[in-house]
C-alpha cells in the first residue's frame, strides 16, 4: 500500500471512531427505536451510502469503543475500513458537518463525569439517606449494602472517567496522525480543511476535560511550534470596539454647552463685522466657505456612512439604545442642512445670516461627533 494512502487510511479510522463516540455520548438517553431511526440517516451522510447501520449500532454499544485501539479491535471495523474506496475515506475526513457533533460529545462527556462527581460528594456528605434513596442508581440497581451501594457509584465515575479520557487520547491520536501526514505531503488543501476542523472542535473544550480529569500533561491540543499545519479557521474580523465610557450623557450635554460658548463669541465678533447685505459669487470669503462646507460635509460622511456605520451595523456595534442612535441622525441631518443652506443664504440672504448658520452647522457636527465618540 502507498505511504500516503496508509496515512489517509489511519487518519479516517481515527474520524471515524470519534464519530462513533459522538453518536453514542448524544444517543445515551435514546430507546433502541429512537437510536436505529437517527444512526442510519446520520452515518448515510457522513460515511456514505454504503453505511453498514447494523455495524454502526454494534459499535456505537460496545464497550470496546473506548478502549485503546492498538489493544482492543471493535470487532469488524478495520476491515470495514480498509475494504473501502480512498476517494469515499478522503470525502469522508473533508466533511466538517461532523465536527459539529465533536463539540455536543465533549460537552456531553464532561456533564456526565460532573454528575458522578457531584453524585459522590453528595453520598460522602449524607451516605445513609443517599443509600436510603438509592441517589445516582436506578431502582433496579438498588445496593445490597452501603459498601455496594458506593462500589457501584465508584465504578459508574470510573466508567465515565474512562470514556472522557479515551476521547481526549484518540483527539491527540488524530492531532498526530494529520501532523505527520502533513509533513509527509500526503494531504491536499480539502483535507487540510477538514481536519482542522475537527481538530478546532475538539480543542473547544479540550482544555476544560483535561482539567476535569485532572491530567497535567498534554495541557494544550494544538502547539503551534509543531502542529504547523494547523491554522486558526478563518472567521470575519470582529469590528473594532472601544471601551465603554463611563462618562453619562450629563457629561456630554456640558461639554457641549461649554465649548459652544466658547466658540461663540468670536463668531459673534466676526458676525457683527459682516455685511447685512447678500454677497456675491467673486467674493473671497464664499470660496472660502464653500471649501469649509465640503470639508465639513466630507468629514460627516467619514463619521457616519464610513466605519461608524456600516462596518458597525454589520458587527452588532450599533445594536444599542434606538433614542441614541435616532438622535445621532437627527443632529446629523441638522448639521448637513445647516452646512448647505449657509451658501444659499450668502448669496440670496445676507453674509450675516449665512455666518450664522455655518456657525450652527459647526456646533451639530461637534454634537455628532461627541456623540459617536461618548455612545461607545
Amino acid at each position: 500500500m502507498p505511504a500516503d494512502e496508509a496515512s489517509k487510511r489511519k487518519i479516517a479510522k481515527s474520524c471515524m471512531r470519534i464519530d462513533l463516540m459522538a453518536v453514542h455520548t448524544i444517543t445515551e438517553g435514546f430507546t433502541a427505536e429512537e437510536k436505529a431511526r437517527n444512526v442510519d440517516p446520520h452515518f448515510q451522510y457522513l460515511w456514505g451510502a454504503r453505511a453498514p447501520t447494523g455495524l454502526i449500532m454494534e459499535w456505537t454499544e460496545c464497550e470496546e469503543l473506548y478502549q485503546n485501539p492498538a489493544i482492543v479491535h471493535l470487532l469488524g471495523f478495520d476491515a470495514y475500513v480498509d475494504n473501502l474506496p480512498l476517494e469515499q475515506l478522503d470525502d469522508l475526513v473533508e466533511r466538517s458537518e461532523a465536527s459539529l457533533f465533536y463539540v455536543r460529545m465533549l460537552k456531553g462527556r464532561i456533564r456526565n463525569l460532573e454528575d458522578q462527581n457531584t453524585i459522590i460528594g453528595l453520598a460522602e456528605r449524607d451516605l445513609k439517606h443517599a443509600f436510603e434513596v438509592n441517589l445516582g442508581l436506578l431502582i433496579a440497581e438498588r445496593a445490597a449494602n452501603v459498601n455496594d451501594y458506593l462500589r457501584h457509584l465508584t465504578h459508574r465515575r470510573f466508567v465515565q472517567r474512562e470514556r472522557l479520557s479515551r476521547v481526549l487520547s484518540e483527539a491527540r491520536w488524530l492531532r498526530d496522525l494529520a501532523t505527520d501526514a502533513f509533513r509527509r505531503g500526503h494531504l491536499n488543501d480539502n483535507l487540510l480543511n477538514g481536519l482542522r476542523l475537527r481538530i478546532a472542535a475538539l480543542k473547544e473544550y479540550y482544555e476544560q476535560a483535561r482539567d476535569l480529569l485532572g491530567e497535567r500533561t498534554n495541557t494544550e491540543l494544538v502547539d503551534h511550534t509543531f502542529e504547523d499545519w494547523f491554522v486558526p479557521i478563518y472567521r470575519p474580523p470582529a469590528a473594532r470596539r472601544y471601551g465603554r465610557s463611563n462618562l453619562s450623557p450629563v457629561t456630554l450635554a456640558c461639554l457641549t454647552l461649554i465649548f459652544s460658548i466658547l466658540a461663540g463669541y468670536p463668531a459673534l465678533r466676526g458676525l457683527y463685522n459682516r455685511p447685512e447685505l447678500p454677497g456675491f459669487v467673486s467674493d473671497a470669503d464664499f470660496w472660502t466657505m464653500l471649501s469649509s462646507a465640503i470639508l465639513q460635509l466630507l468629514n460627516l460622511a467619514t463619521q457616519l456612512i464610513g466605519p461608524r456605520i456600516w462596518q458597525l451595523l454589520a458587527h452588532g456595534r450599533f445594536h444599542g439604545d434606538a433614542e441614541i442612535r435616532a438622535w445621532i441622525w437627527v443632529i446629523a441631518l441638522f448639521a448637513f442642512s445647516f452646512t448647505i443652506a449657509s451658501l444659499g443664504a450668502y448669496l440670496f440672504i445676507s453674509v450675516q445670516f449665512s455666518m450664522w448658520l455655518a456657525f450652527a452647522a459647526q456646533v451639530f457636527m461637534g454634537m455628532v461627533q461627541l456623540m459617536l465618540v461618548f455612545r461607545d
